[in-house]
């Protein structure tokens, strides 16, 4: 199914979506936190969510960047707390390589891959906002609720593959009126499952490590999967079947 990039490094992050991320207000609760550290999560979940969202025509990515991203990152780096600071700097390095110079390889470095191991466990509680804290274990996923409650959420991505295998959690949105379970949808062909539901976010880390990334939940129904192959360890990315093959799915509800 055509849900999510399945590489076998961080560069999966750089992959176009089919959603469509705006410039939006703070939460309620991004807005609760004080001072600047509210200019720094509005500004970190807004480009984080943005950066997902990328156009897939060329044409439109400068004006996109332009009003989604550019606006953000000098004060979301000024007003970055002292304990996160240098890594939301290697972090956001890594994007404005990317964004610059079309070369995504800063996301797989050891630095970048330590940054996010670093932040992303740290945002729920300093932005005061709801977190999904996932395991990634060979091969399934611990820790994701049948409920979740609505609103923007971190969502964390700590893999412990045993194999030394790369994972990664996607998530995508049930369009209203879908019935067909999370199953029937990974057995769809590509165009048949764009039709069904919507793609929202995606985190990857490499064995060992955390990643992330922020959603903004809405009610309705969720599929999360791995499309990463069999066999992917470090940067080498393999050839077998899909995770989600082998148990790496499953469904929540947002209330």
């Amino acid at each position: 199914a055509g849900l999510g990039g399945c590489g076998g490094g961080d560069d999966d992050e750089s992959s176009s979506a089919t959603t469509e991320a705006t410039s939006e207000e703070p939460s309620d609760t991004t807005a609760a936190a004080d001072g600047d550290v509210a200019t720094f999560c509005q500004g970190f979940t807004a480009v984080d969510k943005a950066f997902f969202g990328l156009p897939n025509d060329p044409e439109a990515m400068a004006a996109f960047v332009d009003a989604n991203i550019t606006p953000y990152i000098e004060p979301t780096i000024a007003n970055a707390p002292p304990e996160l600071a240098d890594g939301v700097q290697v972090m956001f390095d890594a994007l404005d390589q990317a964004l610059t110079e079309t070369d995504f390889s800063a996301f797989g470095t050891p630095e970048y891959v330590a940054a996010q191991s670093e932040v992303y466990p740290q945002l729920a509680e300093v932005c005061g906002m709801g977190s999904l804290d996932t395991i990634a274990i060979d091969y399934g996923f611990e820790g994701i609720p049948a409920t979740l409650p609505a609103g923007t959420t971190i969502v964390t991505l700590d893999n412990q593959s045993a194999a030394g295998e790369f994972h990664e959690l996607t998530i995508a949105r049930f369009n209203d009126g879908v019935t067909e379970t999370a199953e029937q949808i990974l057995a769809l062909s590509d165009q048949e499952a764009a039709a069904r539901v919507m793609l929202q976010a995606s985190a990857s880390a490499e064995p060992g490590e955390i990643g992330g990334a922020t959603i903004n939940l809405v009610p309705g129904r969720y599929l999360y999967a791995c499309f990463v192959p069999m066999g992917s360890t470090g940067a080498q990315e393999g050839t077998g079947d899909p995770h989600y093959l082998a148990g790496m799915f499953g469904e929540f509800t947002v209330a």
